[in-house]
Parts: C-alpha cells; sequence; structure tokens
C-alpha cells in the first residue's frame, strides 16, 4: 500500500472536493425531524471533519483502483444523513483526530475498482465514502457499515497495516486460516449473518480476513453492544478478541476508555428500549 497518493490522484481529489461535492452547511440536508442530539454543523466543528454530498459524479484514483459513484438529487440521503450524524456524534474528537479522518463524502451507486460496495475507505486520501442507498432496508446494517469501514482507516493509522495482524490471528484456533480477504465475499449472502460461524467469530464475514474479523467486531460493538455482550457470555475467545480490541483503541487514543464504552452501551440499552413495542 503506497503511503503516497500519486499526483494524479492528488489532483483529481482536489477537482472532487471543489466541484464534485459540496460542503453541508446549517443542517440544510438534515430533516427537521432529526431525533439526533447534535446538528450536522455542530458535529462536523467538534470532530473537524468535512461532511460531504456528492453533487456530481465522482471519480478518484487511487493506487489499488478506482473510486466511482453518482450524484445524489435534492434531499433524497436526508434520513441516511441524520443516521450518520448520530452515529458518529459517539466517537471522541482526539480518536477521529488520530484516525487522520478528514472528510466523509455520501454518495450513490459507489464502486470499488468497479465493484459495488456500501463504503469504501481511502487511506490515501483520509476520506470515507459512504453508500447511502446500499441496504437501505436495513438501518442497523446501514450503522454497523459505517463504523465497520471507518474502523478500517483507524487500523491502518495505527501502524500502517491492514491486512496483516500476527498478535490477533494468535488469538484463533492453531488450525483456522482466513477466506480471500473482503472483496472476495462481497456477493456472499451469508457475509453479515450474525449467527456466529464458529468458535471466536461474530459473523460470517468476518472469516474472511484479519482485517475483516477486527472491523466486524469493532462495528458490532457500536452499533449492537448487546448482541455482542451475549455472544461472548458464550464464547471465551470472542472475550479475548473484545478485550484485545478494547486494549488496542485505548492504547491507539486514551479517549477509547471504560466510560466511552459505558456511554456506547447506555445509548444502545435506551434505543433498544424506544423501538421495543409499547
Amino acid at each position: 500500500m503506497n503511503q503516497q497518493p500519486s499526483l494524479r490522484s492528488v489532483l483529481l481529489t482536489a477537482c472532487l472536493l471543489c466541484l464534485s461535492v459540496a460542503r453541508l452547511s446549517a443542517d440544510e440536508r438534515i430533516s427537521s425531524d432529526t431525533s439526533a442530539t447534535i446538528t450536522l454543523q455542530q458535529l462536523q466543528r467538534r470532530l473537524n471533519v468535512q461532511i460531504l454530498m456528492a453533487d456530481e459524479d465522482i471519480r478518484v484514483e487511487l493506487s489499488t483502483g478506482p473510486v466511482t459513484a453518482v450524484a445524489i438529487s435534492g434531499r433524497m440521503a436526508d434520513n441516511y444523513l441524520s443516521m450518520l450524524v448520530e452515529e458518529f456524534a459517539v466517537y471522541p474528537p482526539a480518536f477521529v483526530r488520530r484516525a487522520k479522518l478528514k472528510r466523509i463524502v455520501v454518495c450513490q451507486e459507489l464502486a470499488y475498482d468497479s465493484q459495488r460496495r456500501a463504503a469504501v475507505p481511502d487511506f490515501e486520501h483520509d476520506t470515507l465514502y459512504l453508500d447511502w442507498q446500499s441496504g437501505a432496508s436495513d438501518r442497523h446494517y446501514q450503522r454497523a457499515v459505517m463504523h465497520h469501514e471507518f474502523f478500517h482507516i483507524v487500523d491502518y493509522q495505527d501502524d500502517g497495516f491492514v491486512y496483516d495482524d500476527k498478535v490477533w490471528q494468535q488469538l484463533n484456533p492453531d488450525d483456522f486460516r482466513y477466506g480471500p480477504g473482503g472483496s472476495a465475499v462481497q456477493d456472499d449472502a451469508r457475509q453479515s449473518d450474525f449467527r456466529r460461524p464458529t468458535a471466536g467469530f461474530l459473523t460470517h464475514y468476518s472469516t474472511a480476513g484479519v482485517e475483516e474479523d477486527k472491523a466486524e467486531l469493532f462495528a458490532h460493538l457500536i452499533a449492537s453492544p448487546l448482541q455482542v455482550a451475549a455472544a461472548v457470555e458464550q464464547d471465551a475467545r470472542l472475550d479475548s478478541k473484545v478485550a484485545h480490541l478494547k486494549a488496542s483503541l485505548r492504547s491507539f487514543c486514551g479517549d477509547m476508555d471504560a466510560a466511552f464504552w459505558k456511554r456506547v452501551n447506555t445509548s444502545a440499552k435506551q434505543r433498544a428500549a424506544a423501538d421495543s413495542p409499547r
């Protein structure tokens, strides 16, 4: 993985930010019925991250392949943006700064190297691309995807490696071998299945690669911590992975401490109570 983008990538990205996306101002893209306690504008200031909507089609050449997407018309993605604000508001600003995330681009028909994706982490330009249409019928899936792909950026900034983690692999059974990687199983209907395929793994997608194993666990610790807690009670190997991941995140950023996870769990309980039948 190249540490520095090519000159062509820099130029294309400059064009993208100037012409193809627009900075969202003063909640103009957020529906009036949002339940978020923080506004879009406040979140951008708090995290020092641009949240952008694609106003024109996108093509950005990365060293590993192009990222392409289609512009969003009107206010079609309002509800998605409300959810994005709610999800990213959980993160401590110091954590996002350490991850060096500079911008989030919301778009549609997103693809990486011609393969459709729900989200793409662009390590070369500190950008996270999110497709608001992908998985639109499943809000939980969309929430988890945001955190999953953001974790890949965190993982890269931690030590410069994403696809190799010998310490993490030692947490698996000696005879276990990861699959061909996330890109090879994008069309597998089981990838988000929460019925754990084997001890130590949260979803089928977790078994695709060490990078996906870590990102899936992180995403669900944020988006569905109650389900993770229930799985951990029955799985000592998974419990070890949770402990290792939380310790690594605390080392990466001190604000990812016990108080942070307590806030995440409290929010999950409040959401579950609000969603339960009366």
